[in-house]
């Protein structure tokens, strides 16, 4: 045979993880492919075959996989041997509300079909039934284990995915982090891990592209999870902070919720339990690492009304507690020094993150560069040694 006809396997290709596969039909044998009525698709969409050469080597399997299916379209047909009937009609088995695009974007196995379909063209904002894009699909899929699709989601981005994209039901690009940060509970210590530096790494390339983490509900907000879990979450708390996240609920203010009061509720759990995990003195070392970089991205702290700390709610640690919350209370109070003002306008003027690599840039001396970042124990070790 010297030329054939290509049908699309979704039961085998690439488009799942198993071997890709090809279906060759002669012109003589050539199939007809019926289109999805308006009940099974949201508009009918027949399947165009498309003339390959017979035999493809393993390595032009990706680029045909990726020049044959259709770009856009959201429905396709499966075709396997029971579908053709006695009239040589092959009916649709399988139906996907997902574009190609969107499959290719679920695993990294994937990518070169995933970049070879951006290269032709394909709608990168394009949405399926329930509003989501091939960027959604990428978050959605990963579960920052066994799918640790990090390269699929750098490669959308930087291709123009929309970071503002929002489904149906309301989940936006941060809604699958939030979901898998819940999910390292009960998690072995190495998969934990592992699963949170997966959403470090998101976050941060969401950040990099403009992505906005600020939500009002507790559920769906990014900062609000991570400071309720700072012990664990400070990496995340940390680009979230140098990004301009808002440490109060952005609606509402702090009456909806502030995370000056969940830092401190957390605080009195950890040292009112037993030190499983984490030690009373290294939890208010992390409380005042994490109430550092909330001061040091605000003017002002903006605190419920009439919040107080309570000293008898934290057992033994009553003075430290104190010690730890005293600059909060003299921001609130008082004027903000102008050394405090400059680094906050300094930090907002060189978003968006990562900070870093920008303010080691600058021509200052280290000690300043330390404090822009908020790394004044350097500092002090500095003066330590001289």
């Amino acid at each position: 045979m010297d030329g054939g006809v290509l049908g699309w396997d979704v039961s085998s290709d690439l488009l799942y993880s198993q071997p890709i596969h090809w279906r060759m039909f002669s012109a003589q044998q050539r199939p007809t492919f019926l289109p999805l009525s308006p009940l099974e698709a949201p508009t009918p969409v027949g399947f165009s075959p498309f003339s390959l050469p017979t035999s493809p080597s393993p390595m032009q399997n990706i680029q045909y996989s990726a020049e044959a299916l259709p770009l856009n379209p959201y429905t396709h047909i499966a075709e396997s041997p029971a579908s053709l009937d006695s009239n040589n009609v092959l009916w649709p088995v399988q139906v996907h509300s997902s574009s190609p695009l969107d499959l290719a974007s679920e695993e990294v196995e994937r990518l070169p079909c995933l970049q070879r379909l951006l290269d032709l063209g394909a709608d990168i904002n394009g949405v399926d039934r329930i509003g989501k894009s091939a960027l959604l699909h990428a978050l959605a899929s990963s579960d920052g284990v066994q799918v640790y699709n990090i390269a699929n989601i750098k490669l959308l981005l930087e291709r123009g995915a929309d970071v503002k994209a929002v489904m149906m039901e309301g989940d936006n690009v941060f809604t699958f982090i939030v979901f898998l940060l819940g999910e390292t509970e009960g998690r072995d210590q190495q998969e934990a891990e592992t699963l949170r530096d997966f959403c470090l790494r998101t976050t941060q390339l969401l950040l990099a592209h403009a992505a906005k983490p600020d939500a009002c509900q507790p559920e769906d907000s990014l900062i609000y999870t991570c400071i309720n879990q700072f012990e664990v979450h400070l990496p995340i708390i940390q680009v979230l902070l140098d990004s301009g996240a808002s440490n109060h609920c952005p609606e509402h203010g702090p009456s909806c919720w502030s995370g000056f009061t969940l830092l401190f509720e957390r605080l009195r759990t950890l040292l009112n339990g037993p030190e499983a995990g984490i030690t009373h003195g290294e939890a208010l070392r992390r409380a005042g690492v994490t109430l550092e970089l909330m001061l040091g991205n605000a003017t002002r702290p903006w605190l419920p009304l009439g919040w107080e700390i309570k000293p008898t709610a934290y057992s033994i640690y009553t003075d430290q507690v104190l010690a730890l919350s005293r600059p909060l209370k003299l921001l609130e109070l008082s004027p903000a020094s102008l050394k405090h003002l400059c680094r906050v306008d300094i930090r907002r003027l060189l978003r968006p993150v990562p900070l870093d690599p920008k303010v080691k840039a600058l021509p200052l001396p280290d000690q300043l560069k330390w404090f822009l970042l908020m790394q004044n124990g350097k500092s002090e070790e500095e003066g330590m040694r001289q």
